[in-house]
């Protein structure tokens, strides 16, 4: 689960992570099933021990026939010479090999009983024949641990009980092919196998157009170089089907040029050999060999950088909260603590399982409210950038930011304050010099004039109209004001 789920995004982690929980929780139930019988239980509970015992009678047995192989004295006979105590040896350790053999096989069936599928154009001729190709059954989810019945693991095993028994009538050639068990369970050299597994498509193409130029190179040295192949040396060209048997062969393993002689009695005959040969080796031998060689490298490159992907991600990523592990090395206990006590997928996953196992009428609204979400598979209730341990942090944070928030908008008021004071000093000064101008400009302007008979006239029947100061006073103010 933890290098094969997918890992894009935080949210196609955990959807990806909920299939798996369904898978293991459904395979988990199969398990006990099987557990639970005593039968089964002995094959899947010692399936260790049957594995690595048909390994160590593998090593024995290979090594056994290194030592004691002889040529047989019959030219086209197959079967070596050995010594008197061999068919003894052999027949007793290969009946012992056989039986962990068909051990291991039948571990394999009953582990994987309930994850056997049919291939979908099987399944699409059963729908058929039934009648049941037009009914609706809804999107088809495919699971993690399904296993095609006629897949390379299925009859991989159905092989390993096959040549374990044919071994035993012929002295152990097939005990050669036990040894690939080694790849089972074995992360890196699965890897490898991968990588020649995953462009198969690619490869199978690139050998088609191999075959289809070498091919008409056969029907160009079948037409012109005939007469050059040597049937001593190998190189059969009586027929089509023998020059371009005879061109696979020597083409691929090294170049047609270094194996067809190259006797010509003209020199234009030598400048088309030489465009043959430069031609086949150019793009049989350089393009053809090292496109398939760089799909290899590429695909074990792509499938290393997904591993390293991976283990980057688990050790700085928290799987359930997908906060970065300098948070909690800063801020918490730590990033291991976390991830072991805090946010512990494998709690996660077995709170799952306890949910599906639980009543619903015994559910608390928390539990039935996550039980729902996961039929759903909604993975809003998990707790996506939140964590426990760094709330306190992201309170402290939040009210700082609320005081520092506060002491930008007292400093905002305070300048815009003592901007309108400004503007307000400004005004006034503005108000003061006017008011100087326009007294200044006034006094001129009067004592610039003289005083007419009805000026003082129209002065003094303006002022006998005042109510409180007498006559007197009012002269004397007016005379006040004219001077």
């Amino acid at each position: 689960l933890k290098w094969n789920i997918q890992r894009d995004s935080a949210a196609n982690k955990l959807r990806d992570f909920l299939k798996w929980a369904d898978d293991i929780r459904e395979d988990m139930g199969y398990q006990g099933q099987v557990s639970k019988n005593k039968f089964t239980a002995f094959f899947v509970k010692n399936s260790v021990y049957w594995a690595r015992g048909m390994l160590l009678l593998t090593f024995f047995l290979n090594i056994f026939m290194l030592a004691t192989w002889e040529a047989p004295s019959y030219f086209w006979s197959i079967l070596p010479d050995t010594p008197s105590y061999y068919n003894p040896v052999i027949y007793a350790v290969g009946a012992l090999h056989l039986i962990l053999s068909l051990f291991v096989a039948i571990t394999f069936f009953i582990a994987n009983l309930k994850n056997f599928t049919l291939p979908s154009a099987i399944t699409y001729l059963a729908k058929k024949f039934t009648g049941k190709e037009d009914e609706d059954t809804g999107p088809s989810i495919e699971k993690h641990n399904e296993l095609n019945i006629f897949g390379l693991a299925t009859l991989y095993h159905i092989a390993l009980v096959g040549f374990s028994a044919a071994s035993l009538p012929l002295k152990g050639y097939f005990y050669c092919f036990h040894l690939l068990h080694i790849v089972v369970n074995n992360d890196t050299l699965t890897r490898v196998l991968q990588s020649v597994i995953r462009p198969g498509r690619q490869l199978i193409y690139v050998t088609i157009l191999a075959i289809f130029i070498i091919y008409i190179y056969a029907v160009a040295s079948f037409a012109l170089l005939r007469i050059f192949f040597n049937r001593d040396d190998g190189l059969f060209c009586e027929t089509l089907g023998q020059c371009y048997a005879t061109s696979i062969r020597f083409g691929l393993l090294a170049t047609l040029g270094d194996v067809i002689p190259g006797h010509s009695f003209t020199f234009q005959a030598a400048g088309l050999r030489t465009i043959f040969d430069l031609t086949f080796f150019i793009v049989i031998t350089t393009i053809g060999l090292n496109i398939v060689f760089g799909l290899i490298v590429d695909s074990f490159s792509a499938l290393r950088d997904e591993k390293n992907a991976a283990l980057e991600d688990m050790s700085s990523v928290c799987f359930m909260c997908s906060i970065f592990s300098h948070e909690f090395e800063k801020h918490a206990k730590g990033f291991e603590h976390h991830v072991k006590n805090d946010h512990n997928m494998w709690a996660y996953l077995f709170y799952f399982i306890f949910l599906h196992r639980l009543e619903q009428n015994d559910m608390t609204s928390t539990e039935y409210y996550v039980f729902n979400k996961i039929k759903k598979q909604d993975i809003d209730f998990f707790p996506t950038n939140k964590a426990l341990c760094l709330e306190s942090i992201e309170t402290g944070s939040e009210e700082q930011l609320d005081q520092l928030q506060e002491m930008v908008a007292r400093l905002v008021h305070r300048i815009e304050r003592e901007e309108d004071d400004e503007r307000r000093k400004k005004a006034r000064d503005e108000q003061r010099k006017w008011e100087k101008k326009a007294k200044q400009s006034m006094s001129g302007h009067r004592g610039s004039l003289r005083d007419t008979p009805d000026d003082v006239l129209r002065r003094g029947s303006s002022v006998a109209f005042r109510p409180s100061p007498s006559l007197p006073e009012a002269a004397h103010s007016s005379s006040g004001e004219d001077e």
